[in-house]
C-alpha cells in the first residue's frame, strides 16, 4: 500500500524584511503626533497593516510595549461594538 504524504511546497515563506520592504517608516505613519489620540490612531495600522512589532512601535514612540498592546486591545474591543 502506498503511503500518501502531502507534497512539499516549493515556495518558502517570504522573509519579513522582503515582505515589508516598501512599507512606510514609523515616522511617516505617525508624522508629528501631538496628542495621545493621534498616537493611538497610528498604532493599529503600523502593527496590523505594516507589520511593525509592538516593541518596535513602543521604542519609536518612547513608551512601554504594554502601552502599545493596550491600545491594540482597546481598538479590537471598540471595533467589536
Amino acid at each position: 500500500m502506498k503511503e500518501v504524504t502531502p507534497e512539499k511546497s516549493s515556495e518558502k515563506e517570504i522573509p519579513q524584511l522582503q515582505r515589508y520592504a516598501h512599507r512606510p517608516s514609523l515616522a511617516e505613519i505617525f508624522g508629528v503626533w501631538k496628542s495621545k489620540k493621534r498616537r493611538n490612531e497610528g498604532i493599529e495600522p503600523s502593527h496590523r497593516t505594516y507589520g511593525y512589532r509592538q516593541k518596535e512601535i513602543a521604542a519609536y514612540l518612547g513608551v512601554h510595549y504594554t502601552t502599545v498592546s493596550h491600545v491594540l486591545n482597546c481598538h479590537n474591543h471598540d471595533a467589536k461594538r
